[in-house]
């Protein structure tokens, strides 16, 4: 062969293999999108995880906390940053209005460490009050244990009050807590003063006073907790939550000056009034309602796929509705991540507890677009996170401190989202408790099926 002809086949070869390049590349990228949709959501290891960041675990004076309970007695270990005095009470958790004066109090001295203080366990449904007292402050917040069970931890998302000895009562809850006022007379549901999820409401009750009306308008669906405390010695007052017709849908009725606590409760959108209800004594007294879990997605509840961990989905997807948006068309999938290069936006999504960004990311293995949030729920350290997202809300930053129902950004179609899953919101939770701590790191062994866990009849 000659020189000439040699150089024409060499070129020829060379040719024919930069085309067989060219047509493979998108059929790779296609080969790609398929196989990746089974590795690991998210970061797969510690070293890939970004850092978690470091918040305070309890609120002040509070610097560690552990309860237990046994089949006899509910066991505190406390320290706190100042010495003290600790003054614990307990009783039964009374539901109905036939309610018992059984209020019994531990009071320990003044000190900064409190180690394996037994607490009787007196009936299958306790409350267990404890208020930290020294020259400048009280600090009250209830526990309640139920069947053995402890129902709520103590944390910065917990509920509390701190009131200054200062500066009277100051109201502590997270660093955005509003104050409201009562205005008299509010004693009738048509002049009741209005309030909103997280605000303090400081009121007063006279011993001629029988009821406090405080009104609330539930815009969807959710679980709420109900507080009622700060009630001074001597007296007792009552919470009850009642619907626009007045049926009571849950009520606390603790005897003597013990707070009032209720936990999760499952409410319909509508109007609610909560009664603060003199029964004995008079003063002031601090009540709140705040959104203790919020449904992820605004306006939608529709599901194309639930927690699968059989087939390798350790997650919740949730649809658009009524219909996703086309927004652009992209050319590159590999920058923009969106299925089939076409980038649709859906429903808005909002953090489902309080807690702290964790994690905000417009790149991560198979999310793409994603948020992290750390949560302490019922004492337990749980992370949900929000994949597949088409836009991460301006205002997210790592540390934030976040709100249950504040925004997170908007549902999308980036990331894994083959097999005709389309536009959805991938909401995953993860159980860290048994780490000791929170991390950014996927455990498919960890991860706790939402819908189940947290949104029970949903």
């Amino acid at each position: 062969m000659t020189l000439i002809n040699k150089l024409f086949m060499t070129g020829l070869v060379v040719t024919l293999a930069l085309a067989t390049l060219v047509t493979v590349q998108p059929v790779q990228a296609a080969a790609d999108q398929k196989e990746v949709q089974h590795k690991t959501l998210g970061y797969a290891t510690e070293e890939e995880a970004p850092p978690v960041p470091v918040v305070r675990a309890f609120p002040y004076p509070v610097s560690d906390y552990i309860l237990k309970v046994d089949s006899k007695y509910a066991i505190l270990s406390l320290e706190t940053e100042d010495d003290v005095e600790l003054t614990i009470s307990y009783g039964k958790n009374n539901q109905k209005k036939d309610k018992k004066k059984n209020v019994k109090t531990i009071v320990t001295k003044h000190q900064k460490k409190f180690q394996d203080i037994k607490i009787p366990l007196v009936d299958n449904d306790q409350y267990i009050g404890l208020k930290l007292s020294n020259d400048a402050y009280d600090f009250t917040t209830t526990i309640l244990v139920q069947d053995g069970k402890i129902l709520n931890g103590l944390s910065l998302y917990s509920d509390y009050f701190k009131v200054d000895k200062f500066q009277g009562p100051s109201a502590v809850y997270n660093s955005y807590n509003n104050k409201n006022t009562e205005q008299e007379p509010n004693n009738t549901f048509s002049n009741a003063d209005a309030t909103m999820t997280g605000y303090d409401n400081v009121g007063s009750v006279a011993s001629t006073d029988t009821v406090d009306y405080w009104i609330f308008d539930l815009k969807s669906r959710a679980f709420l907790n109900f507080y009622l405390g700060n009630i001074p010695s001597g007296s007792d007052f009552d919470l009850s939550v009642m619907n626009a017709s007045g049926t009571e849908v849950v009520g606390g009725y603790n005897g003597g000056n013990a707070d009032e606590l209720k936990l999760n409760v499952d409410l319909q959108p509508g109007i609610y009034y909560i009664a603060v209800k003199h029964w004995a004594g008079s003063g002031s007294y601090l009540m709140r309602y705040r959104v203790s879990k919020q449904w992820p997605v605004v306006g939608s509840t529709k599901r194309s796929r639930g927690f699968d961990p059989y087939n390798d989905h350790y997650g919740l997807d949730i649809t658009a509705d009524p219909t996703e948006t086309l927004m652009y068309e992209s050319s590159d999938y590999y920058t923009d991540g969106c299925y089939l290069n076409k980038c649709y936006k859906g429903n808005q999504i909002v953090a489902f507890a309080d807690g702290t960004v964790s994690v905000v990311d417009w790149n991560i293995g198979g999310y793409k677009y994603a948020v992290y949030i750390n949560h302490t729920i019922d004492g337990q350290l749980i992370q949900s996170r929000y994949g597949h997202l088409y836009s991460i809300d301006p205002s997210l930053y790592v540390g934030k401190t976040i709100k249950a129902g504040d925004p997170i950004g908007y549902m999308g179609n980036r990331g894994d989202v083959f097999d005709g899953t389309g536009t959805h919101l991938h909401f995953a939770t993860q159980n860290n408790t048994s780490l000791g701590s929170h991390t950014n790191a996927t455990y498919d062994s960890l991860m706790v099926d939402p819908l189940a866990t947290f949104f029970p009849g949903y």
